[in-house]
């Protein structure tokens, strides 16, 4: 695997990477992750949430905020998974044109948690993206 910038330089080869991480603080310790669609994410939520304006409160986060986007000044890493179902590929090729130094990766998993579906090669990406960052930061 290589990771691409938007602008199509190679930003390197996959690197292994140590994962050390635990989920037993995490306020969804408890939750059936991973979820298998948006859908079923929300009709969890919306069960465990203590009212229904708790629920629409979390769900009121995927409002649009694309015009946002052009003023991010800093690198960005944007991960989708495979499924395309939170992101499809007009928001996704969207979301990659607004952002001025975008490194877009779409992880081989079909979870939409892709943090969690794939650990290593989530991690793989992220040290990818660092060495890329840094690499602008030391020249």
């Amino acid at each position: 695997m290589t990771l691409y910038s938007n602008t199509g330089t190679d930003i390197g080869p996959e690197k292994p990477s140590p994962i050390n991480e635990s989920l037993k603080n995490s306020p969804t310790r408890d939750w059936p992750l991973p979820f298998l669609s948006r859908m079923e994410a929300a009709e969890f939520i919306q069960k465990i949430s203590c009212s229904d304006l708790e629920y629409q409160y979390f769900m009121g986060s995927y409002v649009s905020w694309h015009q946002l986007l052009p003023q991010i000044k800093c690198p960005v890493l944007l991960i989708r998974s495979k499924s395309h179902e939170a992101v499809p590929d007009s928001e996704y090729a969207k979301m990659q044109a607004l952002i001025t130094d975008c490194v877009a990766y779409e992880m081989t998993h079909w979870d939409h948690n892709v943090h969690l579906a794939d650990k290593e090669q989530f991690f793989s990406c992220m040290d990818q993206f660092l060495s890329y960052v840094m690499k602008d930061l030391v020249e």
